[in-house]
């Protein structure tokens, strides 16, 4: 049998993985190394070698764009259509079996599959129905942990009730979310992944149908399965088939929403037969950037270990900026940018990467100044996002009250039981009376046209507002005027009450609005109240900004983990700062400080042809000054790989906090990253950083009330709780 069309422009490496007799394979696969083309060979080489018809064949994708990827590629090796091949996402073969076995569970063959925005607006008219109090537990949370619970295989009866209140009641309304989706035939998505695991495990019929028809199971990215995903691939393969996952544990970065990188790195626990191999072997990046990436992901003590090269040229050396602010940190990159368009390079071939949405803004601004069209990959540009917008109308109705489309985006934001029919009775006698909104809620007898419980809420809403011009009017700065915004109106709140993730990063953005008109107010001559009306209109024009179109020549912008999957010539990670990239959330463990390195480590091999990490020696940033220390990452690069653009001017960089053989603890400090301390003055708060020595030692500590601080610690007195 002639194979040379299978195995062609193979490397030996990826020769081996495509043609193992091995029955349990795990294929660690490096950035760039090949890894779909080893996926479509190998299901190439089973049906032609091993015999397998498609028919026999299972292959799981986390993405529908990966399914159709894989099957295109496959169907034009072969040269006919693979209709009896399965091949698509975790969710989209559990709907296959569900579709087949929906009344097995109780429930019809008919069900209709929710996406999120449909299951968010079911638990809205569930907690309505039931008068639910959202200070309690807010729509988007409760969503968010009903998801959690799935996940995890929890079903209402078995959620464990705490010490918490709230724990009682969650689970009767998630026991009550259960049971008005099988009423009304409608299953949300982790609901497909839950059902179709029970399906298998509680009727053996249907298991073993499937088993014996899948002599072959092949997992993409096996490091982002979740509990439920692993028992669905072990309940699905018999002890016959073959099992093949391909998958990196050194780019497994998301455990927030349920990725478990053990199931990757313990897999022999589970199949004690199991091969492994790996491809080291990288097509994109030069040597010197897998060297440094290699450098910083060999810190991590939780990997089964392996190391990229390439073939191609050395490359230039990892580029170091040290700005001396947020501002110039933008700037340089800009200039850079121009510098690579300028020697023929297109602008989409250079990627800004940052940790935190919120960092994006001061970039989109530095780009327009620079008339460069830019993208935000996967996301909204800063003023377009929606809690911002809900921040500048406020802004609006503090300044002009008359604003009826300001108090309509805000009436009922944060949640106040003001409804659609209280908003459209109150447009009625606005327009019957000739006024605006503002007037006629001051103006009306409210009782005789509402009822008493809208009457309430609208007279909230009012003394919401009226306090907030109270207060805008008095203000020094338009910083000041953005933080009552903030605050004082719920907003920031509000986000308490989403699932973790969202509510970080959408509290972020209305702190990173607060930076901004410190910004503002720095550059600002006019009157405050000028300043207000000229912050007003500098925001809707870079809202209404065209955003480049996908595919034209734009720099693309994105978080780190969007850019997973993409590749870029020129690429800048910024905001390598200790406390941002770590984030100050990761500072709390080991394990989370060895996620924040596989996402630095998932930035750097985005980078073909050359690599920029900056930091900034002063930040302001989400309302608030900083002075970071350069990130453990940058120092986890050898410094023969790297080349520092202008000096480290900062001094109080403490080198032996970053210990490139060790973890950042130091047993001669008094303090420790990620200790909780008590201050008399500011109350609790988290240890940042640290950096000094002796009577000269001074501690950044996040405080729960005050913010951030830099105290000297030989005069601080902080407690350790």
């Amino acid at each position: 049998m002639d194979v040379s069309a299978i195995l062609e422009d193979l490397n030996e490496a990826q020769r081996q993985a495509v043609t193992t007799s091995e029955q349990v394979v795990r294929v660690i696969a490096g950035a760039g190394s090949g890894k779909t083309r080893v996926l479509v060979r190998r299901m190439q080489w089973l049906m032609a070698v091993n015999g397998l018809s498609p028919f026999a064949l299972l292959a799981l994708t986390f993405t529908n764009k990966a399914a159709r990827e894989m099957k295109e590629r496959l169907e034009k090796a072969l040269s006919f259509p693979l209709e009896s091949l399965w091949m698509g996402t975790f969710h989209s073969i559990g709907h296959r079996l569900l579709r087949r076995y929906a009344e097995r569970m109780g429930w019809s063959k008919q069900f209709v599959v929710m996406d999120s925005q449909d299951q968010l607006a079911l638990i809205k008219r569930l907690m309505r129905a039931q008068q639910w109090d959202e200070q309690v537990v807010a729509a988007k949370q409760m969503m968010w942990l009903i998801n959690h619970f799935k996940d995890q295989g929890v079903r209402a009866a078995d959620v464990v009730i705490g010490k918490h209140r709230n724990d009682v009641l969650v689970q009767a309304f998630y026991a009550d979310y259960e049971q008005a989706c099988r009423a009304q035939g409608t299953m949300d998505f982790s609901e497909l992944l839950l059902l179709s695991v029970e399906l298998l495990r509680e009727h053996a019929d249907v298991r073993e149908r499937y088993q014996g028809r899948f002599e072959a199971i092949l997992v993409d990215e096996f490091q982002d399965t979740n509990a439920l995903q692993f028992q669905m691939v072990a309940l699905l393969k018999s002890k016959q088939a073959q099992l093949f996952v391909v998958g990196d544990d050194d780019q497994s970065i998301y455990a927030w929403r349920g990725a478990q990188v053990e199931n990757i790195l313990s897999l022999e626990k589970h199949y004690p037969q199991l091969c492994s191999l790996r491809l080291e072997q990288n097509y994109r990046s030069t040597q010197t950037i897998l060297q440094a990436a290699n450098a910083v992901i060999a810190q991590n003590s939780q990997r089964l270990g392996k190391t990229l090269w390439s073939a191609g040229e050395v490359g230039e050396k990892v580029r170091i900026y040290p700005a001396v602010n947020e501002y110039d940190e933008a700037r340089f990159v800009c200039e850079e940018i121009m510098r690579w368009q300028r020697a023929g390079g297109r602008l989409d071939e250079c990627a800004i990467l940052y940790r935190s949405n919120a960092q994006s803004r001061v970039f989109e601004e530095m780009l327009v100044q620079h008339q460069m069209p830019y993208r935000v990959y996967g996301g909204l540009r800063f003023f377009e996002r929606a809690e911002v917008k809900d921040a500048l109308a406020y802004l609006r109705l503090a300044y002009f009250a008359q604003d009826d489309g300001a108090l309509e985006r805000v009436i009922n934001t944060p949640a106040r039981d003001i409804g659609a029919k209280t908003l459209a009775k109150l447009r009625e006698l606005a327009k019957e009376r000739g006024q605006s909104l503002w007037q006629t809620l001051n103006e009306a007898q409210l009782s005789k046209h509402f009822s008493a419980r809208a009457v309430k809420a609208l007279q909230g809403f009012i003394s919401v507002v009226m306090a907030l011009q109270e207060k805008i009017a008095l203000s020094p700065s338009l910083a000041e005027a953005l933080r009552y915004v903030v605050y004082d109106t719920g907003l920031h709140a509000m986000y308490d009450k989403e699932g973790k993730e969202e509510a970080l990063m959408r509290q972020e953005n209305l702190q990173e609005l607060i930076s901004a008109g410190e910004h503002f107010d720095w550059q600002a001559v006019g009157a405050e109240n000028e300043r207000l009306l000229d912050f007003l209109s500098f925001a809707a024009l870079d809202a209404g900004e065209a955003q480049a179109h996908a595919g034209s020549d734009a720099v693309q912008m994105m978080t780190l983990h969007t850019a997973k999957g993409l590749e870029f010539d020129d690429v800048f990670l910024v905001g390598v700062e200790e406390g941002m990239f770590p984030s100050y959330r990761a500072l709390e463990s080991e394990q989370k400080i060895e996620e924040e390195r596989r996402l630095a480590y998932v930035g750097m091999t985005r980078a073909r042809r050359c690599l920029t990490l900056s930091f900034a020696e002063m930040r302001r940033f989400q309302g608030k000054e900083l002075r970071p220390q350069a990130s453990r990452f940058i120092y986890e690069i050898p410094q023969e790989l790297t080349d520092s653009v202008r000096p480290m001017v900062y001094a109080g960089i403490n080198k032996s906090l970053i210990d490139k053989r060790k973890s950042s603890y130091d047993e001669r400090l008094p303090y420790q990253q990620g200790d909780s301390v008590e201050h008399a003055k500011f109350g609790e708060g988290c240890v940042l950083a640290l950096e000094g020595d002796g009577e000269h030692l001074r501690v950044l500590v996040n405080f729960a009330q005050a913010g951030e601080k830099w105290l000297v610690a030989a005069y601080a007195k902080l407690q350790k709780i």
